[in-house]
């Protein structure tokens, strides 16, 4: 078939450009793997400090539910998936950004159920699916094995400095 020539020179740099595109994408699912993998390893290094984290974590969203004044928060939070308990625009896919992105949330929550779950939105698009990070009675185990270890940090800082009532505070309606 003759097909003309600019047609076929739009083909070739179509080419090259998916190419290019697929290359890029791979060298990104490479270094996404890559944290991934690091971030296993810090869970294994540093699993006893982990674990006394999650623990504090656990116990404290294990008492607010049970507690009948947590409960009533939980039913007045205004955001339609639960109480929104921490929230950082410093982490997305479950990893670390380079810099803060005001776009992207990764968020604790507790549900009207007693699940606790983690999730991430970026801008006005619906949030991910949650990641279960247990049920009343919560599992230090879970947290440890679901959170990056610095969000965890930052998760229990948050609930020891108080700052959660703050957040708390805005989320009820």
């Amino acid at each position: 078939m003759d097909i003309p020539d600019d047609l076929n020179r739009e083909l070739r740099n179509r080419r090259k450009k998916d190419q290019e595109i697929d290359a890029r994408q791979k060298k990104e699912k490479e270094k996404r793997d890559s944290a991934y993998r690091e971030v296993e390893r810090l869970r294994v290094k540093d699993y006893d400090k982990l674990m006394k984290l999650a623990r504090y974590a656990a116990k404290w969203a294990n008492d607010f539910f049970k507690d009948k004044r947590g409960k009533e928060m939980i039913g007045k939070a205004v955001f339609v998936y639960g109480l929104i308990l921490f929230s950082s625009d410093k982490f997305f896919r479950g990893l670390p950004l380079e810099k803060p992105d005001v776009g992207a949330r990764a968020r604790v929550l507790i549900k009207k159920n007693g699940e606790l779950v983690y999730h991430e939105q970026y801008k006005w698009f619906p949030p991910s699916d949650d990641v279960l990070l247990g049920k009343v009675p919560v599992r230090a185990e879970l947290l440890i094995a679901e959170l990056h270890p610095d969000y965890l940090k930052a998760f229990v800082e948050h609930l020891k400095s108080g700052k959660v009532w703050e957040t708390i505070k805005q989320e009820i309606k």
